[in-house]
């Protein structure tokens, strides 16, 4: 019987491109979509990126 995987955790760093903000590192899981990524970073991120654009 094979079980369920783990979610598997990563570790980014976000750059701010000018230098605005401090780097900003984040954990999240490398099952993550483009779209959820977004979404945590538009909650996490001090100029609150949009999701859609």
């Amino acid at each position: 019987m094979e079980s369920e995987t783990e979610p598997e955790p990563v570790t980014l760093l976000v750059k701010s491109p000018n230098q605005r903000h401090r780097d900003l590192e984040l954990s999240g899981d490398r099952g993550w979509s483009v779209g959820h990524l977004k979404a945590h970073l538009s909650r996490v991120y001090p100029e609150r990126p949009r999701t859609r654009g």
